[in-house]
């Protein structure tokens, strides 16, 4: 019979980011696939009545098998365990695969921005608290699966660029890249290189060109455009949320939290003004 193999660089990098990234067991991952693919096998091959169906994948190379065995009308297996692996299965199995590992990756995406505010939004002043809990329903609203992803650094800052004698930059620290929204980098660099705290006033302008320089290169959907301030606003959000916690549970009174802090206040309050 036919193995059916996944790329490693596709598979096996992917489980990996699922498990210790997003702090999701690989092998309900596995076992999420697993059931995938034998769904998928009864739909294209029909479905053997009187039999058990198993699939068996490598962890490391995403290799995967299908096994059948015969059972009684109560269940219990009564035949020998029989490979039955088509020929050919492979891109309907690899396909299955990715989307279960995609999908995964996308749930825990969404479920630890609401995990942080849980663990953190205790240590927001009652008005900060008001207003971002209305944009956390917002956010827990938004269906995002069909929002275009790919690798995102997550947090180009002015803390993380830095400009060169001769005009070159460098983006640092890829401590939170990962595979999210596009639009999720846009919408961290407008609220910070293009937002001024100062000058809030401003910020229509510079979200207009962001917008037209960005689309030279990309160019977002639809979808992407009505859901890019809902982003913009969020990543507002989080500089308030991150930022109270490290100040009430920790202590931290240093300039760059504060900095960031009147960062996120300014800005939630401001777009909400103009964009409700």
């Amino acid at each position: 019979m036919a193995n059916i193999n996944i790329p490693r660089t596709e598979f096996a990098a992917a489980l990996a980011q699922v498990a210790s990234e997003r702090g999701i067991d690989p092998s309900q991952v596995l076992e999420s696939i697993k059931l995938a693919i034998i769904t998928a096998y009864k739909k294209d091959y029909g479905e053997k009545e009187g039999y058990d169906f198993e699939v068996e994948i490598d962890p490391s190379s995403g290799e995967s098998r299908v096994f059948a065995t015969k059972i009684d009308e109560e269940g219990n297996k009564v035949g020998e365990r029989e490979e039955i692996t088509p020929a050919g299965f492979g891109r309907i199995a690899a396909q299955q695969a990715r989307n279960i590992i995609v999908q995964k990756i996308r749930e825990a995406e969404k479920n630890s921005i609401l995990e942080e505010y849980e663990k953190k939004g205790k240590y927001l002043d009652k008005e900060d608290r008001a207003i971002i809990e209305l944009m956390i329903e917002r956010y827990n609203s938004l269906f995002i699966d069909d929002l275009p992803h790919c690798f995102v650094h997550g947090d180009i800052l002015k803390g993380n660029t830095m400009r060169d004698k001769g005009g070159d930059i460098y983006i640092l620290d890829f401590a939170v890249a990962n595979y999210y929204p596009r639009i999720q980098e846009l919408a961290v660099i407008l609220c910070d290189l293009f937002f001024d705290a100062g000058n809030p006033e401003e910020f229509p302008e510079n979200y207009d060109l962001a917008l037209s320089e960005y689309q030279k290169y990309v160019s977002l959907t639809e979808d992407e455009l009505i859901k890019l301030p809902d982003y913009v606003k969020l990543a507002h959000t989080m500089h308030i949320l991150l930022p109270s916690w490290e100040k009430a549970a920790n202590g931290n009174d240093s300039s760059e939290n504060e900095y960031f802090l009147r960062m996120g206040r300014t800005g939630l309050r401001y777009l909400n003004k103009i964009w409700g």
